[in-house]
């Protein structure tokens, strides 16, 4: 009888022990920071052109880029504040682009869910599409 429970709690341990192992070689892969070129093998493969637009206050940033984003087909624009992604959409809809124009925000929900051009906050970006422009 104790060999069969001692039996027993090992084969329990030794099950732990894979599941254990198994979720540690998960979380390592999930926490891995040494490959961050594997990470988005999608968007690797596009022909990209990345610009770094800075500038003081009130030198025409968001001027420019929406003025970039009037002469795509398709374009996110990512705001740091919920406020600028909303005059951001405002403008947008004014100059009336094709395809659309939508807006997404924490608490705001505007325009066509299906739209081309959406202005939103960072953290609401949605990274399964690619647009010409983001």
């Amino acid at each position: 009888e104790q060999e069969l429970a001692k039996k027993q709690f090992l084969s329990f341990l030794n099950e732990r022990h894979e599941k254990a192992q198994a979720l540690a070689l998960e979380l390592d892969h999930a926490a891995n920071m040494r490959s961050p070129h594997d990470w988005y093998p999608v968007a690797r493969a596009l022909n990209r052109r990345i610009v770094f637009h800075a500038g003081p206050t009130n030198s025409g940033k968001t001027h420019s880029a929406i003025q970039a984003v009037c002469e795509t087909t398709s374009a996110v624009y990512c705001a740091p504040l919920r406020l600028l992604a909303a005059e951001v959409f405002d403008t947008l809809n004014q100059r009336g682009l094709d395809g659309g124009v939508g807006l997404l925000t924490g608490d705001d929900v505007r325009g066509d869910s299906e739209a081309e051009h959406v202005a939103c906050t960072v953290e609401h970006w949605c990274s399964g599409g690619v647009a010409d422009l983001s």
